[in-house]
């Protein structure tokens, strides 16, 4: 399992969070490059200003 927290810095406060899960198979062929592209998925849905 994957699991981002997004933190306000003066507060300290939790204020987005997110997480992804994948099976065994996927979790023992994970390589940084699929990292990076799961990351991108989730990072996709932070809300924009």
């Amino acid at each position: 399992m994957l699991m981002v927290k997004i933190l306000d810095t003066r507060s300290g406060k939790v204020i987005w969070r997110l997480q992804a899960s994948r099976t065994t198979t996927e979790m023992d062929e994970l390589t940084q490059d699929r990292v990076n592209e799961i990351m991108a998925e989730l990072l996709a849905s932070f809300p924009r200003e």
